[in-house]
């Protein structure tokens, strides 16, 4: 090598030969230093992109969190909330969401407010009825109160139950119970905003039905062990349903069916009315009934 260099006269003095221990040390370097370089350069090569990566997220978040925090300012939200993000929701409105809300939290809230939809309607009903606790409204109010339809819907269902020969209807403070003698046919209650029959059946009773009614086991709590099986009425076709359920119910317990029965407009009893109207009628009180007791509805 040494004397190629010489040929190129990068050396003066041609006759300098290097030392042997040189050859080693230069050896060495360049078996230790050249692969450095090597793992250096591909190592920079490798790092570099993500580096780059994460400093554009860090700014991405930076500028979003400058934002939700100028939106929590501007609707009168305090710093940490709007640091926990925000959401808006059709009407344009902003919403609260759980601390990290991007793409996978913002999925993780939708599926929550599905779960919330999903919730079971009893639920809904007993917070509905919870909504104000100083009213406690009877069953009659909750009739006068409620949409024509569900007026409807009840007159024809305490109609089918009263066709029975010797049915009878006894209305208390939460419900209306239909029975015959001593055997109870069911019971008719009204759950937030929808019309509930209790029925005398069981799940055994219904179970080879080629109709597939979706009636609610009851059962667990001791005040339906003579009514287990809750029917929602929602629309007309649940009330033929329920009418043929109660039939079932004419059929398990022996009764016989009124040779004379007139159908009745009951829905016509239960004429719209406000709710300081009620209260004054004492349909509606402002105590919590705590026991289903008998009730005789105020004359006016």
């Amino acid at each position: 090598m040494f004397e190629l260099l010489a040929d190129a006269g990068l050396f003066l003095d041609t006759d300098y030969v290097m030392p042997e221990g040189w050859w080693a040390i230069v050896g060495i370097c360049g078996g230790i230093v050249l692969p450095l370089i090597v793992f250096a350069v591909v190592f920079l090569c490798s790092v570099l992109p993500k580096w780059r990566r994460a400093a554009k997220e860090a700014s991405a978040e930076h500028v979003q969190a400058a934002v939700l925090r100028e939106a929590g300012v501007n609707h009168g939200i305090s710093k940490d909330d709007s640091l926990s993000g925000v959401m808006r929701d059709d009407s344009g409105e902003i919403m609260d969401v759980p601390h990290g809300a991007g793409e996978g939290a913002s999925g993780e809230y939708e599926k929550k407010q599905g779960d919330c939809k999903s919730m079971a309607e009893e639920d809904i009903a007993d917070a509905e009825e919870m909504e104000d606790e100083r009213l406690d409204r009877s069953f009659t109010a909750r009739l006068i109160l409620a949409d024509d339809d569900i007026k409807d819907w009840y007159s024809q269902i305490k109609n089918a139950a009263l066709s029975f020969r010797g049915a009878k209807a006894s209305m208390a403070w939460k419900q209306e119970k239909l029975r015959c003698g001593r055997k109870q046919i069911g019971k008719l209650l009204i759950r937030g905003k929808v019309l509930c029959l209790y029925l005398n059946l069981t799940m055994d009773d219904i179970k080879d039905c080629r109709t597939n009614y979706r009636v609610e086991d009851m059962s667990g709590k001791a005040i339906n062990a003579a009514t287990p099986l809750m029917y929602r009425i929602k629309n007309p076709l649940r009330v033929r349903h329920a009418i043929e359920l109660i039939d079932m119910v004419g059929e398990k317990l022996g009764l016989v069916k009124a040779k004379r029965f007139q159908p009745k407009d009951y829905a016509s009893d239960f004429a719209s009315k406000t709710e300081e109207e009620l209260i004054e009628c004492g349909l509606i009180r402002t105590a919590p009934q705590t026991h289903y007791d008998t009730f005789t509805p105020a004359k006016e």
